[in-house]
């Protein structure tokens, strides 16, 4: 994916088609990045998320329940870390994020309208994500989805970036910075 003989401006326009294309595509190992946020007492919290969509500026959409602890973690504190990994290609890509919540109403509205079937469940439970039960079919309550829903969108926003590039023959490293529209990258030492 990453490639010595390619400009860095090159291999940032390569790297984010992949991370396009894998919005559409179920088997991408790039479908599905560990996002990092951090509690009030400092502690780290990870777990994985569906990449749903990258718009224009290069903004990354996921969808969550907005009762989660993630979501009141990135209340505290919106910034975080996405971290990618595809084993095929041996690429790692570790990207730090300013975290928004959409709340324009037709933006949501959009988005909602692309969730079908048993995946609304998601965002209905009548108990909050997290909450302690006493056994697994406690959770197992579910309101309406078109009038009673927790669908929350998480646009992120890179702020910087690094990439690995794992090789037989040599290792390449690449950082950006997000610098106003443009990215100030530069190769570094894997």
């Amino acid at each position: 994916m990453i490639e010595v003989r390619r400009s860095l401006d090159q291999n940032l326009s390569e790297l984010f088609g992949y991370l396009k294309r894998a919005t559409a595509d179920t088997r991408s190992p790039f479908r599905q990045p560990v996002l990092t946020t951090v509690d009030d007492n400092g502690t780290p919290h990870s777990r994985m998320l569906v990449l749903r969509e990258i718009n224009a500026p290069q903004h990354l959409i996921f969808f969550t329940d907005a009762r989660t602890p993630k979501v009141a973690q990135l209340r505290q504190n919106r910034m975080a870390s996405l971290l990618f990994w595809d084993p095929r290609k041996r690429v790692q890509l570790s990207m730090q994020v300013a975290v928004h919540m959409v709340e324009d109403d037709a933006r949501l509205a959009s988005y909602r309208d692309r969730v079908r079937g048993r995946a609304q469940q998601s965002y209905t439970t009548v108990l909050p994500p997290g909450t302690q039960v006493q056994k697994p079919e406690d959770a197992e309550t579910w309101t309406d989805f078109e009038s009673d829903n927790h669908f929350m969108v998480l646009e992120c926003r890179p702020v910087s970036l690094t990439v690995l590039q794992l090789s037989g023959e040599r290792h390449l490293r690449f950082v950006a910075e997000k610098k106003g529209d443009v990215w100030d990258a530069s190769w570094v030492v894997p």
